[in-house]
């Protein structure tokens, strides 16, 4: 089996990931850090919490370094207050999702936010 990076353009969603640290390693290992307009092994990542960004400011002291790395990736980017139990109505409230090849979640298109 090919490495996921190596198949073309990939969305990945990544659900209630409490400090992001699992999007962080996750965007190590897929994620670029670089502008190109070659799409060959493009994953654009999506990664979510259930906290608001204040939230998870105060409740985890390393979330604002691991933010900042998240955000020399391109191709991703961070939501708040997504709640995985009720995703349609969370995600209706703050991106308009559609899986067309041009679309992106809400802000962040083209690097993390």
């Amino acid at each position: 089996m090919e490495p996921m990076a190596q198949r073309g353009i990939h969305r990945v969603l990544i659900l209630g990931d409490g400090n992001f640290s699992f999007s962080l390693a996750f965007l190590r290992r897929y994620g670029s850090k670089h502008t190109s307009n070659d799409t060959n092994g493009h994953v654009h990542v999506t990664a979510t919490s259930v906290d608001t960004e204040q939230e998870l400011i105060r409740k985890y002291r390393e979330f604002p370094a691991i933010r900042d790395k998240i955000k020399q990736f391109t191709n991703c980017e961070l939501m708040y207050s997504v709640d995985a139990t009720n995703i349609a109505q969370t995600l209706s409230r703050t991106a308009s999702l559609s899986l067309g090849p041009s679309s992106s979640l809400g802000e962040g298109a083209g690097g993390c936010k």
